[in-house]
């Protein structure tokens, strides 16, 4: 089993990330928005994968949340990954 959380505040991209994790086998999906919601998700089912935006105009921010989440013992393998939107010039 494999549960991921992803964390980022644009729900199609959310959505986005969520269908490839679930297309790679991963057993559960979370999404939260914010840096708060990241934190609740994570309470109520430890992620084994995080996969976060940087920047959430909902509140927080991924690496915070990553952070925070990570900093609980219950947290054993994790892998973390970051990916930062540009807007096009």
């Amino acid at each position: 089993m494999c549960h991921v959380l992803v964390i980022d505040d644009e729900p199609l991209t959310a959505e986005y990330v969520a269908d490839i994790a679930e297309a790679e086998g991963a057993t559960s999906v979370l999404a939260a928005a914010s840096e708060a919601e990241a934190l609740n998700a994570a309470r109520c089912l430890v992620p084994d994968v995080i996969i976060s935006d940087v920047d959430l105009k909902a509140g927080g921010t991924g690496p915070h949340a990553c952070a925070a989440i990570l900093a609980k013992p219950v947290m054993q393998d994790e892998v973390i990954k970051a990916f930062q939107q540009v807007a096009p010039r």
